[in-house]
């Protein structure tokens, strides 16, 4: 998450951050997170990104369940959401997954498909390992990685929500 906080305002989808109007979580807010990916306000038409995680803090979770709107459209089907995890089946074609690592008034839309990616930055190191004393041998391996932005236009976040229940 703090890869995706780190991401300028004016390099997100819209070129800049949502306002969230100190109201609570809504269907509508939902759905304006989900336009500012499919319709980013982006100098490439050819961008064409869709939301495949909408990612809130578990209140902003508990908000949209006080939102009769948003539980009509999906219906909670229980096989596919798991309340405890902080997985909701989805909305819009996407994945609604909460967590407390996202700041509580924060929500984001998210095309997992190509917004950030574990690079690889170094070729795997295979060496020879042996312990003579305890007469085990191997090999060893090492490689080092982090995590990358590739297109910060494929994230939305929308701040200044409401940070309690109603």
């Amino acid at each position: 998450m703090a890869l995706y906080a780190a991401i300028a305002d004016a390099d997100l989808a819209t070129g800049d951050e949502l306002a969230g109007g100190n109201a609570v979580m809504s269907w509508a807010k939902l759905l304006s997170l989900w336009h500012a990916l499919k319709a980013p306000n982006s100098s490439d038409p050819k961008e064409n990104y869709r939301v495949t995680v909408f990612a809130f803090n578990d209140m902003q979770v508990a908000q949209m369940l006080n939102d009769i709107t948003f539980v009509n459209a999906q219906y909670l089907p229980a096989a596919q959401s798991d309340l405890e995890q902080g997985v909701v089946s989805g909305a819009l074609g996407a994945k609604i997954v909460s967590s407390s690592l996202i700041p509580n008034g924060t929500a984001y839309a998210i095309d997992t498909r190509v917004a950030a990616k574990m690079l690889l930055r170094r070729d795997v190191s295979i060496q020879d390992w042996e312990d003579a004393k305890s007469g085990k041998y191997g090999v060893r391996g090492t490689t080092r990685f982090g995590l990358g932005v590739l297109r910060s236009r494929a994230v939305a976040r929308m701040t200044g929500i409401k940070t309690t229940i109603t």
